[in-house]
């Protein structure tokens, strides 16, 4: 007749997958606990505890409260804590409280860091545990505290000077 089409019909099969879905912490959203994520987590609004995953966001209006382990670590807000990642970025408007281990590092003009950072091979190393989110880890001591003893009561320097023999 007039007008008909064959109507189209969809193949789910070949839709593309979006396996990866990143995981999202909004603006107005609160989370305390651990986190231990695949892909990428976002964090726009505030997390208290540990977050593990393979890409860790910190949006310019988050806020991160304790470590974050992952492989890239894109910072454009705030951390209080630890960061261990392979590639950290610190962007314009990040303000980080917390020592840095990590294997490359860049930091971009307006950001501030108040702590250590350290340069490792395998930043995530013995510390990159995997962790279910039914039973987070024991509580510990964080390595945002010195990662040196105090030298002849030197609480500015790491390293002790040494005279050379003549």
């Amino acid at each position: 007749m007039f007008f008909r089409k064959a109507k189209q019909v969809v193949d789910n099969d070949n839709l593309p997958q979006m396996d990866h879905v990143p995981t999202l912490i909004g603006r107005d959203t609160k989370i305390e606990g651990a986190i231990d994520a695949a892909g990428e987590v976002q964090v726009d609004g505030l997390f208290r505890g540990r977050l593990q995953a393979k890409s860790c966001v910190v949006g310019s209006h988050g806020t991160v409260e304790g470590e974050i382990f992952a492989d890239e670590v894109i910072v454009r807000g705030r951390v209080t804590g630890p960061i261990r990642g392979y590639h950290v970025h610190l962007q314009d408007g990040a303000v980080v409280d917390g020592d840095i281990i990590n294997q490359s590092i860049a930091v971009d003009s307006g950001a501030r860091l108040n702590g250590s950072v350290w340069r490792d091979e395998d930043p995530l190393g013995t510390a990159h545990k995997v962790y279910s989110a039914a039973a987070p880890p024991e509580p510990g001591p964080s390595i945002s505290s010195p990662l040196w003893g105090n030298q002849d009561d030197d609480n500015y320097r790491p390293l002790k000077a040494i005279r050379p023999l003549r």
